[in-house]
């Protein structure tokens, strides 16, 4: 298969982070890391429509470390009128975890999401993953509402963690930006 990947690179980090397209790719990624999610292990089906939206509407990156995917991220980066970005999902292999992957990952998907104009990012998480809730919080997240019985929203003001994390935002890829027009979704060229 012929895989579109846009190779994103950061002044801070020389993790290799690609920027994923193509519907096949992001279902074999959502395949791969399903152990990690509960939602992806619903069916193949659920898979490949959620791999479809997220071609279409979203972002994927795919972290690789040593030849092997240690980890991914997918931002909604949409919403122009509350102007808050959605990470849906979010995972580090098991084998690459307590190496900052995970806190590279989320620098890139809010930096993705200030340049798209959002102001926050909201996240879901279960309310019994007190791990992924302290990296959050940790990350600057607050504690907006319950989600559901069984999970939470939290958000994270991109203004609050500008200064702290000011190198995240010199970002860029191979196309030139990462912004992602809304009407032809393509990915658009933009000054920075």
């Amino acid at each position: 298969m012929n895989f579109i990947n846009e190779h994103i690179t950061s002044k801070q980090n020389e993790n290799n982070i690609c920027l994923i397209n193509s519907t096949d790719h992001i279902l074999e990624i959502l395949t791969e890391f399903q152990e990690y999610l509960p939602p992806l292990k619903a069916s193949e089906e659920y898979r490949r429509n959620t791999a479809e939206k997220i071609s279409n509407y979203a972002f994927c990156i795919l972290l690789r470390e040593d030849d092997t995917d240690a980890g991914f991220g997918t931002i909604y980066a949409n919403d122009m009128e509350n102007r808050t970005g959605y990470i849906s999902f979010i995972a580090v292999s098991e084998d690459f975890r307590r190496r900052h992957f995970g806190t590279h990952l989320m620098d890139t998907l809010v930096a993705i999401a200030k340049q798209n104009q959002m102001e926050y990012v909201k996240i879901e998480v279960a309310k019994s993953n007190h791990t992924a809730q302290r990296f959050y919080l940790n990350y600057g997240y607050t504690y907006q509402c319950d989600a559901s019985e069984d999970s939470i929203y939290m958000i994270l003001s991109i203004a609050d963690i500008t200064e702290q994390k000011k190198d995240i935002f010199n970002i860029s890829c191979s196309c030139g930006s990462m912004i992602k027009c809304t009407e032809c979704n393509q990915f658009k060229v933009s000054a920075q």
